[in-house]
């Protein structure tokens, strides 16, 4: 894996913004007072962010959408912001402990967050369960969200949702103390791996177990660091499935990934 080939690739292609990052990812330095302001712009008085910018409606998964450039960019847990968000999603969250999108967003809805379906609610409530957890540690709604992924979980590890809904639900229930549960989650996720999954797939299951605090010697991880090794482009870059455009995004995702199983060695 070349880190120097791909920083050249972010610095030559990427925004002002993903430039900011790729500093703060490899260097460690901190946006200031106005970057952070530029980094957290839209977000709506109820502490969510609308899919679009000129949205009026805050959607759960475009918040935890935000939280995580927001994270993976340096501003801290702490910020208002952050903190305003985390009191969007307590106020969003089920009594079963569970979440699901406003149905003010129709129209706005991918496959995968529209309402109506367990697959989907259980995405939003590992995604917004973890957010919950990390913004306000041993949150009492989180722990519920916990416990709501437990009970749809099978035996050998999987839920009736989405791969990606799988790693994002390992990661909050290792943050809130269910080891085991997360450990069956991640033996399953090892047998996806032999399939070829996009950089920009295996770059946001790395770092949902970054923010699950997952030791980088699991062997998920270890397996995934060794797929996204073999599929690093000459120039750099890591391809995002979503096309050209998401390139940078997904190389400044796999660095974020790299640099913390490094720095964890």
């Amino acid at each position: 894996m070349n880190i120097q080939r791909a920083a050249k690739f972010v610095e030559k292609t990427g925004t002002q913004a993903q430039r900011m990052r790729l500093r703060f990812t490899l260097e460690g330095v901190r946006p200031d007072e106005e970057q952070k302001a530029v980094l957290v712009a839209e977000q709506n008085p109820d502490g969510g962010w609308p899919p679009s910018p000129t949205g009026s409606v805050s959607s759960l998964d475009t918040t935890c959408y935000r939280l995580a450039i927001a994270e993976a960019s340096g501003i801290d847990l702490e910020h208002e912001a952050m903190l305003r968000a985390a009191t969007f999603l307590n106020r969003r969250q089920e009594p079963d402990g569970s979440w699901e999108e406003d149905s003010g967003l129709s129209g706005s809805f991918p496959p995968w967050i529209r309402p109506g379906s367990i697959g989907t609610t259980l995405y939003l409530t590992a995604n917004c369960g973890l957010w919950l957890e990390l913004l306000r540690p041993r949150h009492p709604g989180a722990a519920k969200a916990g416990r709501y992924i437990g009970s749809h979980l099978s035996e050998n590890g999987t839920l009736p949702t989405f791969l990606h809904g799988h790693w994002l639900a390992a990661s909050l229930c290792y943050q809130v103390g269910r080891a085991a549960e997360a450990q069956a989650i991640c033996n399953f996720l090892k047998t996806k791996l032999d399939t070829r999954l996009w950089a920009s797939n295996l770059s946001w299951l790395l770092n949902c177990l970054r923010l699950g605090n997952i030791s980088p010697t699991h062997a998920l991880v270890q397996l995934a660091i060794e797929r996204l090794v073999a599929c690093q482009e000459k120039n750099g870059r890591w391809r995002s499935e979503d096309g050209a455009k998401f390139d940078v995004d997904t190389t400044l995702d796999v660095l974020t990934a790299v640099i913390w199983t490094l720095e964890e060695r």
